[in-house]
């Protein structure tokens, strides 16, 4: 039997995910989530029985941490992405992939629902669709896999 997780997202990305220009997303910690070269399922908050793409499969995962401070009209301070500091255009590149026109409107969304987080802690988690996707297997060395297991 082959393993797939379901993601819920907000009608807000709906036709985004539906279009494939989002085809990544930022998620808190859980206790397993999919891992590269498995199935991802995907609905939509509320409409359950409601599947918005045929599923996907899991290109990558890996940890990001989004530093946020209301003393910015951004919103967002700082992004890191599996160690590495994102420069001002490469937050830009990642809002734009994540269904935002930029950097401000993605601050916008993370102060309106998740006001009281300063620092977040979670995955970037990447898919493309099965005929995309080329050989991707899992990585049972990647330490985020290793301790979601």
């Amino acid at each position: 039997m082959i393993h797939a997780e379901t993601y819920y997202f907000p009608m807000f990305f709906a036709s985004r995910i539906i279009d494939g220009t989002k085809r990544q997303t930022i998620c808190a910690p859980r206790p397993r989530h999919v891992w590269p070269g498995e199935f991802m399922l995907f609905r939509v908050v509320g409409l359950a029985d409601r599947t918005l793409v045929s599923p996907q499969v899991c290109t990558a995962i890996v940890p990001i941490s989004i530093a946020c401070s209301d003393l910015l009209n951004t919103w967002i301070a700082s992004i890191t992405l599996d160690d590495r500091i994102l420069n001002s255009a490469q937050i830009e590149n990642l809002a734009r992939a994540e269904g935002f026109p930029d950097r401000t409107e993605m601050g916008r969304y993370w102060r309106k629902t998740k006001p009281d987080v300063l620092r977040f802690d979670g995955v970037l988690i990447t898919w493309a669709p099965p005929s995309e996707a080329g050989s991707v297997t899992p990585h049972t060395n990647n330490p985020i896999l290793r301790s979601a297991a």
